[in-house]
């Protein structure tokens, strides 16, 4: 299969990256430097990265995390035929989309970065980089997706 995420794509994601960093988070929305949500943050990064096909994953309201059982985030990728599954446990790339859990779904996501590192933003902390190698991080991931393209 052809990974979509070349080297020259990957340096375009980490400088992609830096610009967003420090951006507060705001619910459902995508304004560098003013505001922007997990999910918001993804589509943003990979339309700046040339991703053939717009990602627009649906608004999720805050509070879903904590009262559903059924994750929207999950069953909107289920439906995308341009992103396959991948086992969190097995070779990851830069590129790929991070599915972690909050609460009981997966409700939170994140970009990976060269180095087990990924981007992401949270209520509270903003737009940061954290890396895989905390077990924190590590033990809610629980889906990567990886673009077709």
């Amino acid at each position: 299969m052809r990974r979509w995420w070349t080297d020259e794509r990957v340096a375009l994601l980490v400088a992609e990256t830096e610009s967003w960093r420090g951006t507060p988070f705001a619910a459902n929305s995508a304004s560098k430097g003013r505001g922007v949500s997990c999910h918001k943050l993804c589509e943003a990064i990979f339309d700046a990265c040339g991703y053939p096909v717009a990602l627009e994953v649906p608004d999720v309201p805050i509070a879903h995390a904590r009262f559903s059982t059924v994750s929207f985030v999950t069953q909107w990728f289920s439906g995308r035929v341009d992103f396959e599954a991948i086992r969190p446990t097995g070779a990851l790339f830069p590129g790929d989309v991070l599915g972690f859990r909050i609460g009981r779904i997966v409700h939170h996501l994140g970009i990976l970065l060269p180095d087990n590192q990924f981007i992401h933003a949270m209520d509270g902390i903003g737009t940061t980089v954290n890396t895989l190698a905390d077990a924190t991080w590590y033990s809610r991931l629980e889906n990567v997706w990886r673009a077709r393209a």
